[in-house]
């Protein structure tokens, strides 16, 4: 008969050591992991910063990391110049800076007290939008600067301008047509529900969904802006 062991836990214990070894390990993986993990972007932002935004092939780093290297800051922002002002030969339409004379009209909007924006893109017609949103893109990718769409500015949140930003504005775009045989109006989007009113609801009897207020722009509000 096998006599009694003189340590009676010494199996359990074993059992509990080996346990807290596998813990620590899966542990001590993950902040490996974790580390590599951050290595590998910072690694990533220094090449970024060292061979340029134009040469990097991180462009999503723009958006997420713009503002803080570039974006708002005053390199950013000459690039950002830079690139409108080389829109501007191709626009038969006009960008204002703030230091334009139009640009405290051009720039206003319906809800008092919001920082302006940086420039307004008036475009005249729809090959203007063409050529300004893909050069707005690339400044938001490449630099971090945003930009909005703006209709009518009549957007109580402040949804049509942005501040430290580019607005694309549409007021320019306000015309309309109306069919009368099947009653179908083709809108550009500055078209205003006073213009509605007077053009054709009213004069012709017809009855449509506008907004409460004159000035309110149909782009925003037919997109639920």
């Amino acid at each position: 008969m096998k006599p009694p062991s003189p340590y009676p836990n010494y199996n359990s214990i074993s059992i509990v050591q080996e346990e807290a070894e596998e813990v620590l390990e899966s542990r001590s993986s993950r902040i490996n992991k974790r580390k590599a993990l951050i290595v590998a972007l910072f690694f990533c932002v220094s090449l970024a910063v060292l061979f340029g935004r134009e040469s990097s092939p991180f462009f999503l780093y723009g958006p997420l990391l713009g503002p803080y290297l570039d974006g708002n800051g005053s390199a950013g922002r000459r690039k950002a110049v830079k690139a409108l002002l080389k829109l501007q030969e191709h626009l038969e339409g006009t960008v204002y800076f703030q230091d334009s004379p139009e640009f405290c009209d051009v720039g206003r909007v319906w809800q008092q007290g919001l920082a302006p924006p940086i420039a307004v893109i008036e475009a005249s017609n729809e090959a203007d939008v063409q050529l300004a949103l893909p050069v707005l893109a690339d400044i938001y990718m490449k630099r971090g600067i945003p930009f909005r769409v703006r209709s009518g500015g009549h957007s109580y949140a402040g949804y049509s301008t942005i501040s430290k930003g580019i607005v694309l504005s549409l007021q320019r775009l306000n015309h309309y047509k109306f069919d009368l045989s099947t009653g179908v109006v083709t809108l550009q989007p500055a078209v205003q529900v006073q213009d509605l009113l007077d053009g054709i609801l009213v004069p012709e009897g017809f009855g449509g969904v506008t907004g409460e207020c004159p000035g309110v722009a149909e782009g925003g509000f037919v997109l639920g802006q």
